[in-house]
């Protein structure tokens, strides 16, 4: 297990209660309270708000690769609504024209399924079949979504 923590464009850095991390050190993150008073966080990795969507994927392609290596693999994005989960996960979305699907802004989702395919290619090349399932869900208000399914709701 793994923690990592993203840290978005701040509206007022000045007055947020996020003291953006000293990238010496991306693995403390603290916050202050009212008081000032400082609480410190502990995460494997902390990409503040300049980390650009390949640096992410970076990370967490060794997860890829364990997948592909045979291993159950789960990936979440978890934080209050407009904290950035989507555009981490998805990017932002405008693949409008970009068959290849190749720009800067896409998130780890569309990184690592071109990933497995692209190693899906040369293993079968070398003659390893490789098969795979997968699955992309999404729990909001305690309703889970399959979001290879046309976005329906799956019942529990």
């Amino acid at each position: 297990l793994r923690i990592f923590c993203r840290v978005k464009p701040l509206n007022d850095p000045m007055n947020s209660i996020i003291l953006i991390p000293d990238m010496k050190n991306p693995h403390i993150l603290e916050l202050k309270n009212p008081n000032n008073i400082k609480s410190s966080y502990y995460f494997d990795h902390i990409f503040d708000c300049n980390s650009l969507q390949q640096e992410v994927f970076k990370e967490i392609l060794p997860f890829v690769q364990s997948a592909i290596d045979g291993e159950q693999v789960s990936i979440l994005a978890y934080g209050q609504t407009g904290s950035g989960k989507t555009f981490t996960l998805e990017g932002d979305g405008n693949y409008e024209g970009d068959e290849n699907l190749n720009g800067d802004l896409r998130g780890i989702m569309p990184r690592s399924v071109e990933f497995i395919f692209n190693e899906k290619k040369r293993l079968d090349s070398i003659g390893k079949n490789l098969k795979f399932v997968f699955s992309i869900v999404e729990i909001y208000n305690e309703n889970l979504t399959d979001l290879l399914n046309s976005g329906k709701y799956i019942k529990i």
